[in-house]
């Protein structure tokens, strides 16, 4: 022992210092025990769908069992804008698309293109974590246009990196090439794709074990048995399902054979009162076919990832960390299956396109509840970064939801009032290349809007190309459904005041966002 060298040779210590020594020891023995048996770092678990409809939850039975049943289920969950980029970076930095500028999928505005150009992939969740010692993946879609989008489309003097690039902030990689218009760089083929595995291009072809969701499952299972005894973890797992085109797996081709797409009051609702762009005639009886179909293929393509969520779980399990590990199950968006006459479509400020699916499961988190509070996709970034430890750059527009999660949560007066939905239309091209008309679906042209959704109202500002406006106001408490527009007769003060708050929403950032959302709203 130490305290024995100090003693002079040959004269054994005294009592009251060998008292000491031993107090000493054990008070060391007695911290060293109690550091290893606190628990380590949480590990983190993002599973972030493509186009899915909140509702579309309830198929999916692995995850009523395992998330819904053991986590918190938050039905109030918004994307702050209706679009694949803007909403995937939007989730990575915790911005409105105000603040970070990828204002679309691609065009100078939008894509990867624009992220890239900008810089601001130097500083994201995963290089928050990665920098507080986690191991961070990214499996499956990053963004659109990534590593590089159309010639002629990208931001004035860009020079974009190269084919194997890897992000900032991940110590593994996976990620899907995305050229638009290029089908043989597409991560929307369930088969004949290619991921950037760590640098090294991988093509995967048309076999059954090629089945793009099955490819992540593995490559997710594979990590989490590498990763569990490695310290704590980050993984970003991006299935490209359920977006069109949709291809179910061949296992799940005769799954839900009588599934029909939901019919609430707006399917197929007459659009007058709404705002011109909405006029729209009646769905035929051939829309409504193609809608079934595709809702049905969509649904079965979910069964797929709700058999991952399932290898993940019996993963976590086997390296004992299920119950050190959040799960967050989300998607980017939603997506209109008949609703307000729309369809194959998202971008929209109504329920169908801005809600998401959003079940949290975790350490301390509530088994089998359900909070009302408003949410945003800016939020995930703060909330994964609270749990690993991390404080986020201040210019971090959304919240952690820890007050929201912990099991007395927070009273809703007390939380957010109010969330912004913000589009722009693409300008290279006058459209999103995802939306052109097809044989069932003609050209709706969404123009520019900024939206405020309280609990209780929806409120819209269409700006179109000619500088003409237009709004859109609904009481979401006795018409929850947005089927009656009472912008023309409201109150002159309200609108006023819904205007000003929409403005200042829209030109806000960082602990601004955050005081203005709180603010009670006419």
């Amino acid at each position: 022992m130490v305290w024995w060298r100090v003693v002079p040779p040959f004269a054994p210590p005294r009592p009251r210092v060998r008292r000491l020594a031993v107090a000493l020891a054990w008070a060391a023995l007695t911290l060293l025990s109690a550091c290893s048996t606190q628990p380590s770092r949480p590990n983190v678990i993002l599973i972030l769908t493509d186009d899915q409809l909140a509702a579309s939850l309830a198929l999916m039975p692995t995850l009523q069992r395992e998330l819904v049943g053991e986590g918190v289920h938050l039905p109030n969950a918004f994307t702050s804008t209706p679009l694949c980029c803007p909403a995937r970076v939007s989730l990575l930095r915790g911005q409105y698309a105000h603040n970070h500028r990828v204002r679309s999928n691609g065009g100078p505005e939008g894509g990867f293109p624009k992220l890239y150009d900008t810089g601001a992939e130097a500083s994201s969740l995963a290089t928050w974590l990665q920098g507080a010692g986690y191991r961070t993946a990214l499996m499956g879609k990053y963004l659109n246009a990534y590593p590089y989008g159309p010639e002629g489309e990208n931001p004035s003097g860009y020079r974009g990196p190269r084919v194997n690039y890897v992000p900032p902030g991940w110590s593994e990689w996976y990620g899907f090439i995305d050229v638009p218009r290029d089908p043989r760089n597409s991560p929307y083929a369930m088969y004949d794709y290619k991921i950037n595995a760590n640098g090294r291009i991988r093509h995967y072809g048309s076999r059954p074990q090629d089945y793009q969701t099955d490819v992540l499952a593995g490559l997710a299972v594979d990590f989490v048995r590498r990763s569990a005894r490695r310290g704590p973890f980050f993984l970003l797992l991006a299935p490209t399902a359920p977006h069109l085109p949709a291809v179910p797996a061949p296992r799940h081709a005769d799954a839900f054979r009588d599934l029909q797409a939901p019919r609430p009051p707006s399917f197929n609702a007459d659009p007058q009162g709404k705002a011109r762009w909405l006029e729209l005639p009646p769905l035929s009886d051939a829309d409504i076919a193609a809608i079934d179909a595709t809702y049905r293929a969509q649904a079965q393509m979910l069964l797929a990832v709700d058999e991952l969520l399932g290898s993940l779980l019996d993963a976590l399990r086997e390296t004992g960390t299920l119950d050190n590990t959040y799960l967050v199950f989300t998607s980017d968006h939603g997506w209109h299956s008949g609703e307000h006459r729309l369809f194959h479509l998202k971008l929209t400020p109504y329920d169908a396109s801005v809600r998401l699916p959003l079940v949290i499961r975790g350490p301390g988190i509530p088994k089998g509840e359900v909070r009302e509070h408003l949410v945003l996709n800016t939020d995930l970034a703060p909330t994964i970064a609270a749990w690993a430890g991390v404080s986020p750059p201040a210019w971090v527009d959304g919240r952690s939801l820890a007050p929201v999660l912990r099991p007395r949560p927070v009273p809703l007066e007390g939380w957010r009032q109010s969330v912004l939905t913000e589009f722009w239309p693409r300008r290279a091209l006058g459209e999103d290349p995802e939306h052109r008309p097809t044989e069932h679906h003609p050209k709706v042209p969404v123009p520019q809007y900024r939206a405020v959704r309280t609990l209780g109202r929806l409120y819209v500002e269409y700006r179109y190309a000619d500088g003409t406006r237009e709004g859109e106001l609904y009481d979401l408490t006795n018409d929850p459904f947005e089927l009656t527009n009472l912008y023309a007769g409201a109150d002159v003060a309200l609108k006023a005041a819904l205007a000003a708050h929409a403005e200042a929403l829209q030109g806000c950032a960082g602990a601004t966002c955050r005081a203005l959302e709180d603010q009670a709203v006419p």
